[in-house]
């Protein structure tokens, strides 16, 4: 069996399995979206509890992004500093966190130009002010030479109220009601634009606007890192799609042993914008609806609420998490080999 037989969430079970240890009631360990860390016994003597939130993501080049796309778009180095930043805040923002500080490392091969570096600082430092937290410092990092670029990010920040808002619904470790779930972002666009990118297909140009539109969502998005402090008192729990809302609605029902549906009709309605665009590059108006469905990195919130709590402002109703027929171990290795639509990092096909 390799790496690619079991792909991410496999990879993950086994390290979760190793890194196994008792956490405080107030924090978060591996598994969600990113740590909460209680500082509280490691402060100076009558200091206040602190808790710290930390999450990480690394990008390779021809995996995570590119320096030339096959559409004729280059990536002078500010695109990657600019996502790098963006994902990893939007996996604080799903916590409920504010970002404080970065420390970013980077591995450089030889024949990189300079001009890279500086635009991939330029980038990182863009993304922070344009998504509204130009407060947020780079606390340093690490350089290493490698046959290839690669860039890692480690985020910290602070939580902006006492709630946490993990995969798993607060104080109901196993769902025995029924809860909306409900989302937040742009479905699809990501998807689209890596599509726009990895294909030479002339488009036309009444499709130029909608093009652009995805390949901005593809190479720089921008998760709404206001929204997720502001709603932590709101929902019961919350990640962001990174990896395409079937699969991350999978993630919200293993962490709650339940079962989840993705509403159909609302895949359908949000994927009529980009049917145009999907009928130009596959020839096929239903690869719209792959996307939405899914396409990852968009950076949205994928969220839950009791069947009667109010809806927060923007959010939409998408589906429902409901408690699953059965919770005898049998069962739910059966229905944990569908892990829903998305992307996975080491899956081959």
């Amino acid at each position: 069996m390799t790496i690619a037989d079991i792909g991410e969430d496999g990879i993950l079970d086994i390290l979760h399995a190793r890194f196994f240890t008792s956490w405080a009631e107030d924090e978060v360990g591996p598994g969600d979206d990113a740590a909460v860390i209680h500082l509280g016994h490691h402060t100076a003597p009558g200091a206040g509890p602190a808790r710290m939130v930390v999450c990480a993501d690394t990008m390779n080049q021809d995996r995570s992004f590119r320096l030339s796309w096959p559409r004729g778009v280059e990536d002078n180095g500010y695109s990657t500093g600019w996502k790098l930043v963006a994902q990893n805040l939007s996996d604080l923002n799903a916590m409920g966190a504010i970002p404080t500080h970065l420390v970013i490392s980077l591995a450089l091969p030889g024949w990189l130009r300079v001009q890279w570096v500086e635009q991939f600082a330029t980038g990182v430092m863009a993304s922070l002010h344009y998504l509204g937290v130009p407060g947020v410092k780079v606390a340093g990092g690490d350089l290493t030479a490698g046959a290839e670029i690669s860039a890692s990010l480690t985020a910290l920040g602070v939580l902006a109220t006492e709630a946490v808002t993990q995969r798993s619904i607060r104080a109901n470790p196993t769902v025995a009601s029924s809860y909306r779930l409900i989302h937040r972002g742009h479905p699809g666009w990501a998807a689209a634009g890596l599509e726009v990118l990895e294909s030479t297909t002339e488009l036309p140009r009444a499709l130029s606007r909608d093009a652009a539109r995805a390949v901005r969502a593809q190479l720089r998005p921008r998760p709404e890192l206001a929204v997720g402090p502001a709603v932590a008192r709101q929902v019961v729990a919350m990640m962001d799609v990174s990896d395409g809302i079937g699969r991350d609605a999978h993630r919200l029902a293993k962490a709650n042993r339940a079962r989840v549906r993705v509403d159909p009709t609302w895949v359908r309605h949000r994927a009529t914008e980009l049917a145009p665009l999907a009928q130009a590059l596959t020839g096929e108006t239903a690869t719209a609806e792959q996307w939405v469905h899914g396409g990852g990195e968009d950076y949205g919130l994928l969220a839950v609420i009791g069947e009667y709590d109010p809806i927060p402002d923007g959010f939409e109703v998408i589906g429902t998490l409901s408690p699953a027929t059965t919770v005898d171990g049998e069962s739910w290795a059966a229905a944990e080999q569908d892990q829903g639509p998305g992307w996975d990092h080491f899956r081959t096909s």
